[in-house]
């Protein structure tokens, strides 16, 4: 694996991470 395909590796592993966390808040209706 190159370096750039681990860069774009580890920053959709944050957006997924993110994105569920915002999913969750969203659900929580504050």
């Amino acid at each position: 694996m190159s370096e750039d395909n681990a860069k774009l590796f580890l920053q959709q592993q944050l957006l997924s991470a993110v994105g569920y966390k915002q999913e969750e808040i969203d659900k929580i209706d504050l």
